[in-house]
Parts: structure tokens; sequence; C-alpha cells
């Protein structure tokens, strides 16, 4: 009997400020789309909510708190693990809000920049389907599903 794969859920933080939505570049090292931009966020894992696991991996991966607004995206996809193995997942994408003065504070093994980008300038950064199409769907929801500003 082969092994037994469960569905992995992964969230994603659609932040805007300004009309911009902050990407983060993927390591070069990264086994998963390696120097691709992407929405900061992760895995959920036992036990989360999907709002308690986005609160975590972004701050995880920019030291920023955010406040969990609705979602704007979500696509089944496969996902690739480190061994190559594709594994069924559900990507979910939140539009999200932090303090207006906030500043993104990085960890180099899994990121190497950030950046804050209007809908006219998205075509030069690489990025996944999955983020292109959860980004698309952002910025069309703008202005009618903002969160407030977190504390």
């Amino acid at each position: 009997m082969g092994r037994s794969l469960r569905a992995r859920v992964g969230v994603k933080a659609l932040i805007l400020r300004d009309g911009r939505v902050l990407l983060l570049r993927r390591s070069p090292r990264s086994p998963q789309y390696p120097s691709y931009w992407d929405l900061p966020g992760g895995g959920v894992e036992e036990g989360e909510t999907l709002e308690q696991a986005l609160r975590r991996e972004v701050k995880e991966e920019t030291r920023l708190r955010v406040r969990v607004g609705k979602m704007v995206h979500a696509a089944i996809l496969t996902w690739p693990l480190d061994d190559g193995t594709l594994v069924p997942s559900l990507g979910i994408t939140f539009a999200c809000a932090i303090e207006r003065k906030a500043v993104p504070h990085l960890s180099p093994e899994e990121h190497s920049e950030f950046a804050w980008v209007d809908r006219e300038h998205l075509s030069g950064f690489r990025m996944s389907r999955l983020c292109t199409e959860a980004v698309r769907a952002g910025f069309l929801c703008r202005g009618r599903q903002s969160p407030s500003r977190s504390e």
C-alpha cells in the first residue's frame, strides 16, 4: 500500500496600502518557487484557525501584525513538497491591513526583499499562477472588502 497524503491548506495575506500590494521575493534557495514574488503567508498547522495561521505566518515572515479581513481568493492546486512530491492543496487569500507606518523586516532564509507594487507594474514581477490570480482578485475587490487598520 502506498503512503497516504493529506491535503495541505495554505493562507496568504493580500496587504494593500496606498493602492499598492506588498510582495515578498522568495529566497533563491527556496525549494518551492525560488526567487518568485509571493504574498506573505504559509501553511495552516493542526489546531489553528485560518486567521490564526495567517497572523502567525505574516509575523514570522515580516514581523508585521495584520488584521485579517474578507477572503478575496481561493483555489485548489497541487503544491510541491521539498522532495518534489505534489500534494493536493487549498490556497486561500484574505485581504489584510497593517498599521500605516509599519515596515516589513524579512527573514533572509525565506525572503530576499520586499516591494510595494501598484497594479500597473505587476507584470514585472514573476509570480506563481496562484499568487497572480489572488493579487488580481484583491485589486478587483479593493475598496469593497478592506479591513480596518490593525491596533
